[in-house]
């Protein structure tokens, strides 16, 4: 019995696993990698490197404050498959603010996905690479 529970688990799983991969990535991470203070919003294809008209904001406002650090941060508007907003040096604990939006076309010019999407995190969010 509980052999067929696990196997019909691990198929869930990997039906579920599989329509992961194909949607759109967004993620916020803040306060990485040590003194580098690395804050930054990303909007990506992962792993299908599809090519897309997209963008990433990142606003970075330090813990306590109201006003953003600077001005926000957007990612470069030409296609690509990664759109990141982000920066280093910011001091203090901060909480990244992400806005991400996205538009992907067949080789028909058909739309083949879009969305938008709001992120936000005062941790480093490594784990979302693994």
């Amino acid at each position: 019995m509980k052999r067929k529970i696990l196997s019909s688990l691990g198929v869930v799983l990997g039906i579920v696993s599989w329509a992961a991969l194909a949607d759109v990535g967004t993620l916020s991470r803040a306060n990485c990698v040590g003194p580098l203070q690395v804050n930054e919003s990303v909007t990506y294809d992962r792993p299908q490197l599809r090519v897309m008209i997209g963008f990433a904001t990142s606003v970075h406002t330090q813990l306590g404050n109201i006003e953003p650090l600077h001005a926000p941060l957007f990612s470069d508007s030409a296609p690509s498959w990664r759109h990141y907003a982000g920066d280093t040096g910011d001091g203090g604990t901060v909480l990244v603010t992400g806005t991400h939006g996205w538009r992907i076309y067949d080789d028909d010019g058909n739309i083949v996905e879009d969305g938008y999407r709001e992120t936000s995190a005062t941790d480093c969010n490594l784990t979302e690479w693994l």
